[in-house]
């Protein structure tokens, strides 16, 4: 049986088309996918992201705690502090991904970590067996929604009609603060490549937040986003999703998010030595962007074929563009196609010409 948010009966109010999202109830869209796209990119919109799990973590002292998170995550938890969010993929030992997450730092013995809907179970499941010198460890998802104000209005919304002290704070950072009476924490992260800002509520309170934001947003053209909103523009703004860019068959070192493994850093982390082995063996395939010339859609798992017509990869992502009017996609293809300026993708029994671009294919200019 599907679950549903706190939010689900607002989503039905609003006349959201509602689908079956890795077995949670949510809105694909409200009005448009483009429309609402287009209100994150020029303003703000709001999203319902209440499906993520949040898992809380604590330790008898700091050191321990970045020690036990070093060990588990590629990236480097040594200079986290107080108040600091800091993104890691999470790996099992042959270096392919579990999960990609986000640990918010509450306190120098307390950690806030954000998971994807889809893999609660099994993320909290890896943790429990993987995470060293724990005094408590908690699933509080079914507890939390989290409601996320995204655009370049976001901050104005937050601080100018709610007064929450969200101007001074620096992307990757998280607050703790009240709304109606209750704890409740703001990030500011952002999954769509503008500002953004995530609130982490009670299930309580999250109809009545999610209300007056709308309410409040009015100044601003705000309008309520789904999942498809979602989806184009994290691609425009190159940013992964599980069970797409990563998964259990590469090593985020293929992906995008190269960036946070730390293959450096003092501790040796689960999947270190996996993902350094195979980098010229079965992780050799390399992460491409592409916009199709004709007018066809890429689609996930779609073949990326060389001039001769062999298949040489697969698309990952594919999407309408809508701030740049472009068919764009994300794909892995083998590693001796990496400097190719042109390609071909099989769509519908049809072959399409694809030119690489870089990834991401659209950055915020504010």
């Amino acid at each position: 049986m599907s679950k549903t948010t706190p939010l689900y009966e607002t989503h039905k109010k609003l006349k959201g088309n509602i689908v079956d999202f890795h077995g949670v109830l949510l809105p694909v869209f409200y009005s448009s996918i483009t429309d609402e796209h287009n209100a994150v990119r020029t303003s703000v919109g709001v999203f319902d992201v209440s499906h993520m799990g949040n898992f809380v973590v604590k330790y008898a002292d700091k050191q321990t705690g970045i020690d036990s998170l070093n060990a588990l995550l590629p990236n480097d938890y040594s200079k986290i502090f107080p108040g600091k969010m800091i993104y890691s993929p999470m790996c099992y030992e042959n270096g392919t991904c579990v999960d990609d997450l986000i640990v918010s730092c509450m306190s120098d013995t307390e950690y806030h970590i954000v998971v994807n809907s889809a893999n609660i179970d099994k993320d909290f499941a890896w943790m429990q067996k993987n995470l060293k010198n724990t005094t408590e460890f908690k699933n509080i998802s079914d507890e939390m929604a989290i409601i996320a104000v995204q655009g370049r209005n976001a901050v104005k919304l937050l601080a100018d009609k709610f007064g929450f002290d969200v101007t001074g704070m620096k992307s990757f950072t998280i607050i703790q603060t009240k709304y109606d009476g209750a704890d409740m924490l703001i990030s500011r992260s952002g999954y769509t490549g503008e500002d953004g800002f995530e609130l982490i509520v009670e299930n309580a309170k999250a109809v009545k937040l999610f209300d007056e934001i709308l309410e409040k947003g009015k100044e601003y053209g705000i309008l309520p986003c789904g999942l498809g909103a979602r989806d184009t523009l994290r691609t425009e703004a190159g940013l992964p999703l599980y069970g797409q860019e990563l998964d259990d068959k590469h090593s985020p070192l293929q992906a995008m998010i190269r960036w946070s493994i730390k293959l450096n850093k003092s501790s040796d982390f689960i999947g270190k030595q996996a993902m350094i082995d195979g980098q010229d063996g079965i992780f050799s395939d390399v992460m491409i962007g592409f916009e199709v010339v004709g007018r066809a859609i890429a689609r996930t798992d779609m073949d990326i074929l060389n001039e001769s017509g062999e298949t040489i990869g697969k698309v990952t992502s594919g999407t309408f563009s809508p701030t740049l009017k472009k068919n764009i996609g994300i794909a892995y293809i083998k590693s001796e196609y990496k400097e190719a300026k042109s390609l071909l993708i099989k769509i519908r029994n049809k072959t399409e010409q694809i030119n690489v671009l870089p990834i991401p294919f659209y950055k915020k200019d504010y």
